[in-house]
């Protein structure tokens, strides 16, 4: 018999290896609508770009804010992005209340748009790092911004995000958004291109570049790491 007591054999601890988007939502109004089969331990980011005279950024409940930028050192015209860590399956199906936008008199079209996106781990992810990372605007052609991502430790999520305002869509430009996003998903004069990083990839630097759209146009890029 052995002079020392057994130590009971715990079982094996798996590790967030593999993230995948599990669900998205857009909106063009001043609330969103959290995707029915959100699970706890999801991760949510919302890209928010509201534009008018009086807009301002409104983060909702629960959301940390991660960034924003605007034109001209004011709020008529901006976007941002905020980040939640899902608690409970119960959020799915809730109404998130975000920055509200106006109507551009000129063109009819609702300068508020919301982009939602949840992404999902093996195991549930337990904490995000966000590093912060590059930005420009300008009311003229805006000059290509690189996110230094290639320094990023996997699994993480990289992003780019652009948007204008009264315009019907809002592209990158090609040849100087390099390497092109895994994903990309829009809605009207806001676009997010983002690419997953798994555990035992090498993440790139991203270059983000847009068309110039004659005002208001705005580029930001960042990634956040994840743990579980």
């Amino acid at each position: 018999m052995s002079a020392f007591p057994l130590m009971p054999i715990l079982p094996p601890h798996d590790i967030l290896r593999e993230v995948t988007l599990a669900a998205s939502a857009t909106s063009t109004a001043a609330t969103i609508t959290m995707p029915a089969g959100v699970r706890t331990g999801d991760l949510a980011l919302l890209f928010d770009a509201p534009a008018g005279g009086n807009s301002p950024r409104v983060v909702p409940a629960g959301f940390t804010s991660l960034y924003a930028i605007a034109t001209s050192g004011g709020w008529g015209r901006h976007h941002g992005v905020a980040m939640r860590q899902i608690a409970s399956a119960a959020e799915g199906g809730s109404t998130l209340t975000g920055s509200a936008g106006t109507v551009d008199p000129g063109t009819g079209v609702v300068n508020s748009r919301k982009i939602l996106l949840v992404f999902r781990g093996n195991v549930p992810i337990r904490s995000a790092i966000y590093v912060p990372g590059v930005s420009t605007g300008s009311n003229g052609n805006p000059g290509t911004v690189t996110l230094l991502s290639g320094a990023g430790t996997p699994p993480l999520i990289l992003w780019g995000c652009i948007s204008t305002t009264a315009h019907a869509t809002t592209p990158f430009e090609t040849g100087w958004t390099t390497p092109t996003f895994g994903t990309e998903v829009a809605i009207e004069a806001l676009r997010v291109g983002y690419t997953i990083v798994n555990r035992g990839g090498a993440p790139l630097n991203q270059a983000v570049d847009m068309t110039d759209l004659g005002s208001s146009n705005m580029i930001t890029a960042a990634y956040v790491t994840l743990e579980g």
